[in-house]
């Protein structure tokens, strides 16, 4: 009996253990991620003519950027962009609203059923990608959905004229 105790204590005080580092692994993580956002943040502050930031996000259709949505010193609406290389931003109204992205790849023939995400991204013209090669233009919609199997699928749309310019889907 005094073995069974001593197993059961080893692996209760072992599991804690990890169940610990996990968390302070994760946590690790988070703060990284948050600091890297923030930073980029300060350098779209710093060099475009966005003034406050409302949101920002984490890119990931390409190479890493940071998205940023906020005001210029005029009150309009500014979508800004951060990768390793270079900053750029571009008023909202000169593209299209997140709306109506979404009423094009919904009347699409992509197949996305269930919207999940939708974010503009910067085809950043110093990293030479297949994508950018087919995108006409420095932006582009990034929309992330399920489709009717429930497979994950990503629809990019260019960002001025909605024209569909590739997609892919996750499978399971």
């Amino acid at each position: 009996m005094k073995t069974l105790k001593r197993w059961f204590l080893v692996s209760l005080v072992l599991v804690i253990c990890i169940l610990g580092f996990a968390i302070w692994y994760a946590n690790t993580i988070f703060a990284a991620r948050t600091q890297t956002l923030v930073l980029a943040g300060q350098r779209v502050l710093d060099s475009t003519i966005l003034q406050t930031i409302q949101t920002g996000e984490i890119y990931t259709g390409g190479p890493t950027e940071y998205v940023f949505f906020g005001k210029d010193s005029l009150g309009r609406d500014v979508w800004a962009f951060a990768t390793a290389h270079s900053t750029y931003a571009e008023l909202a109204a000169n593209g299209l609203q997140r709306d109506k992205i979404l009423s094009i790849a919904k009347q699409s023939p992509v197949d996305i059923v269930q919207v999940i995400h939708a974010l503009p991204g910067l085809i950043d013209p110093h990293v030479q990608t297949q994508f950018s090669k087919v995108a006409q233009s420095k932006l582009v919609w990034e929309v992330y959905g399920k489709d009717q199997n429930g497979h994950g699928k990503y629809a990019y749309f260019d960002f001025y004229t909605g024209k569909l310019l590739w997609t892919y889907v996750l499978h399971n």
